[in-house]
């Protein structure tokens, strides 16, 4: 498959089992943040059933909770912040926090995983599309 092409190493492969996951509750969070909302959730929601739809297996049903587990967590940073006790400096923490995750996740997936183990680029970096990221979870998991 597509995916397997640019994934052969079994050390690469379990970096984007870790690292995709932080991406997305990186980028999730962000949402939450900038929302004051539970839009991740759904969001989240979306696209777990969106694998479920091209993955009815095990592997899609795990990857739909997955992603379920990783919008919920990054929606409940939405409650927080709409604490009269939270300010300013607290919200800049906790973007930069989710800025450090995300570089962490994109180090770790292209940096090691690709450059360094596999020494190639990224399939994204060949064939960027909505879908490819969206399906990014499915198919880390997908071994």
């Amino acid at each position: 498959s597509f995916y397997r092409k640019y994934h052969k190493s079994k050390l690469n492969w379990l970096l984007h089992v870790i690292a995709v996951p932080l991406e997305w509750f990186a980028f999730l969070g962000v949402v939450s943040l900038m929302t004051h909302s539970l839009t991740p959730v759904v969001i989240s929601c979306v696209v777990a059933s969106y694998y479920l739809v091209l993955e009815p297996s095990i592997v899609g049903v795990f990857a739909s909770l997955g992603q379920i587990g990783i919008g919920v967590s990054a929606g409940l940073l939405a409650i927080p912040s709409n604490s009269p006790e939270k300010d300013g400096h607290s919200l800049t923490r906790e973007m930069s926090l989710l800025a450090c995750v995300y570089v962490v996740s994109w180090t770790l997936q292209v940096g090691i995983g690709h450059w360094l183990i596999e020494k190639n680029n990224p399939g994204m970096a060949d064939d960027l599309t909505i879908n490819s990221i969206l399906l990014s979870l499915l198919l880390a998991w997908n071994p």
